[in-house]
Protein backbone atom coordinates (compact mmCIF):
# COMPACT_ATOMS: atom_id res chain seq x y z
CA UNK A 1 0.00 0.00 0.00
CA UNK A 2 1.47 3.72 -0.93
CA UNK A 3 1.37 6.17 1.97
CA UNK A 4 1.03 9.02 0.11
CA UNK A 5 -1.26 9.49 -2.74
CA UNK A 6 -2.03 12.75 -5.09
CA UNK A 7 -5.71 13.10 -6.16
CA UNK A 8 -6.16 15.32 -9.33
CA UNK A 9 -9.60 16.41 -9.44
CA UNK A 10 -12.97 18.29 -11.52
CA UNK A 11 -16.73 18.12 -11.40
CA UNK A 12 -16.42 14.94 -14.05
CA UNK A 13 -13.14 13.01 -13.20
CA UNK A 14 -10.03 12.53 -10.62
CA UNK A 15 -6.99 10.80 -11.43
CA UNK A 16 -5.19 9.10 -8.42
CA UNK A 17 -1.18 9.16 -8.19
CA UNK A 18 0.23 7.24 -5.05
CA UNK A 19 3.56 8.52 -4.67
CA UNK A 20 5.89 6.09 -3.90
CA UNK A 21 10.13 5.37 -3.77
CA UNK A 22 11.63 6.63 -6.97
CA UNK A 23 12.17 3.68 -9.21
CA UNK A 24 8.66 2.04 -8.64
CA UNK A 25 6.03 1.98 -10.67
CA UNK A 26 3.47 3.89 -9.85
CA UNK A 27 -0.38 2.46 -10.31
CA UNK A 28 -2.60 5.33 -12.08
CA UNK A 29 -6.49 5.06 -11.02
CA UNK A 30 -8.97 6.95 -13.15
CA UNK A 31 -12.44 7.59 -11.96
CA UNK A 32 -15.18 9.07 -13.85
CA UNK A 33 -18.20 10.74 -13.32
CA UNK A 34 -21.06 8.49 -14.92
CA UNK A 35 -23.87 10.54 -16.21
CA UNK A 36 -27.34 9.13 -17.27
CA UNK A 37 -27.55 9.52 -20.99
CA UNK A 38 -31.45 10.29 -20.79
CA UNK A 39 -31.81 13.08 -18.24
CA UNK A 40 -33.77 16.09 -19.40
CA UNK A 41 -32.59 19.41 -18.03
CA UNK A 42 -34.24 21.21 -15.59
CA UNK A 43 -33.92 24.92 -14.02
CA UNK A 44 -33.73 28.13 -16.02
CA UNK A 45 -30.06 26.70 -16.97
CA UNK A 46 -30.84 23.42 -18.31
CA UNK A 47 -28.47 21.77 -16.28
CA UNK A 48 -28.16 17.94 -16.48
CA UNK A 49 -26.44 17.09 -13.43
CA UNK A 50 -28.11 16.03 -10.20
CA UNK A 51 -26.48 16.84 -6.60
CA UNK A 52 -26.63 13.01 -6.27
CA UNK A 53 -24.81 12.37 -9.42
CA UNK A 54 -21.25 14.40 -7.40
CA UNK A 55 -21.82 12.71 -4.55
CA UNK A 56 -21.51 9.48 -5.87
CA UNK A 57 -18.46 10.60 -7.61
CA UNK A 58 -16.93 11.50 -4.46
CA UNK A 59 -17.76 8.24 -2.84
CA UNK A 60 -16.17 6.40 -5.57
CA UNK A 61 -13.44 8.56 -5.59
CA UNK A 62 -13.15 7.95 -1.51
CA UNK A 63 -13.68 4.40 -1.93
CA UNK A 64 -10.58 3.91 -4.63
CA UNK A 65 -8.38 6.52 -2.05
CA UNK A 66 -8.49 3.14 0.40
CA UNK A 67 -6.79 3.78 3.41
CA UNK A 68 -3.95 5.65 1.87
CA UNK A 69 -2.40 7.96 5.09
CA UNK A 70 -1.60 11.16 3.38
CA UNK A 71 -3.65 12.91 0.32
CA UNK A 72 -2.76 15.67 -1.75
CA UNK A 73 -6.16 17.07 -2.85
CA UNK A 74 -5.09 19.34 -6.24
CA UNK A 75 -7.35 20.38 -9.26
CA UNK A 76 -8.10 23.58 -11.82
CA UNK A 77 -11.58 24.47 -10.00
CA UNK A 78 -13.66 24.24 -7.23
CA UNK A 79 -14.13 20.16 -7.37
CA UNK A 80 -11.08 19.87 -4.83
CA UNK A 81 -13.22 22.19 -2.07
CA UNK A 82 -16.41 20.04 -2.53
CA UNK A 83 -14.75 16.91 -2.51
CA UNK A 84 -13.17 18.00 1.34
CA UNK A 85 -16.69 19.10 2.45
CA UNK A 86 -17.94 15.92 1.34
CA UNK A 87 -15.44 13.93 3.59
CA UNK A 88 -16.11 15.88 6.27
CA UNK A 89 -19.78 15.27 5.84
CA UNK A 90 -19.32 11.58 4.87
CA UNK A 91 -16.03 10.23 5.74
CA UNK A 92 -13.96 12.14 8.76
CA UNK A 93 -11.38 9.31 8.68
CA UNK A 94 -10.71 10.56 5.03
CA UNK A 95 -10.59 14.17 6.38
CA UNK A 96 -7.96 13.95 8.28
CA UNK A 97 -5.94 12.33 5.75
CA UNK A 98 -6.54 14.95 3.51
CA UNK A 99 -3.02 16.99 4.40
CA UNK A 100 -3.45 19.73 1.25
CA UNK A 101 -5.29 21.44 -1.97
CA UNK A 102 -3.90 23.18 -4.09
CA UNK A 103 -5.01 24.67 -7.62
CA UNK A 104 -3.30 23.21 -10.47
CA UNK A 105 -4.38 23.72 -13.97
CA UNK A 106 -4.80 20.77 -16.47
CA UNK A 107 -1.08 19.65 -16.02
CA UNK A 108 0.88 16.17 -17.17
CA UNK A 109 0.75 13.20 -15.11
CA UNK A 110 4.35 13.24 -14.79
CA UNK A 111 3.82 17.25 -13.69
CA UNK A 112 1.39 16.43 -11.20
CA UNK A 113 3.54 13.45 -9.91
CA UNK A 114 6.48 15.89 -9.58
CA UNK A 115 4.31 18.60 -7.76
CA UNK A 116 3.27 15.98 -5.49
CA UNK A 117 6.47 14.32 -4.74
CA UNK A 118 7.79 17.94 -3.80
CA UNK A 119 5.10 18.55 -1.86
CA UNK A 120 5.06 15.88 0.30
CA UNK A 121 8.88 16.15 1.18
CA UNK A 122 8.45 20.12 1.89
CA UNK A 123 5.73 18.93 4.20
CA UNK A 124 7.65 16.23 5.95
CA UNK A 125 11.14 18.41 6.48
CA UNK A 126 7.84 20.49 8.31
CA UNK A 127 6.93 17.84 10.36
CA UNK A 128 10.34 16.95 11.16
CA UNK A 129 11.48 20.09 12.07
CA UNK A 130 7.91 20.78 14.40
CA UNK A 131 8.99 17.82 16.23
CA UNK A 132 12.59 18.50 16.89
CA UNK A 133 10.99 21.38 18.38
CA UNK A 134 8.65 19.74 20.65
CA UNK A 135 11.18 17.78 22.17
CA UNK A 136 13.61 20.58 22.36
CA UNK A 137 10.76 21.85 24.56
CA UNK A 138 9.33 18.85 26.00
CA UNK A 139 9.18 18.36 29.78
CA UNK A 140 10.17 22.33 30.06
CA UNK A 141 7.62 24.98 31.11
CA UNK A 142 7.30 28.50 31.72
CA UNK A 143 6.62 30.06 35.33
CA UNK A 144 4.45 33.42 34.19
CA UNK A 145 3.61 34.32 38.10
CA UNK A 146 7.11 35.47 38.61
CA UNK A 147 8.76 38.83 37.50
CA UNK A 148 11.21 38.56 34.39
CA UNK A 149 14.81 39.16 34.96
CA UNK A 150 14.71 42.80 34.30
CA UNK A 151 11.53 43.16 36.52
CA UNK A 152 8.83 43.14 33.76
CA UNK A 153 5.10 41.45 34.55
CA UNK A 154 5.08 38.21 32.41
CA UNK A 155 1.60 37.18 32.80
CA UNK A 156 -0.15 36.20 29.77
CA UNK A 157 -1.96 38.39 28.04
CA UNK A 158 -5.82 38.14 26.91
Amino acid sequence: MHKQTAVWIDHSEARLFPISSPGKDRELVTVSLERHPHKHPRGPEGRKARPEDQKRFFKQVAASLGKRTHVLVVGPSTAKLAFLRFARAHDRGLERRIVGLETVDHPSNAQIVAFATRFFLRTEAQLANAREVEDDNAGRTEDFSTPHHNGEDRSPSI
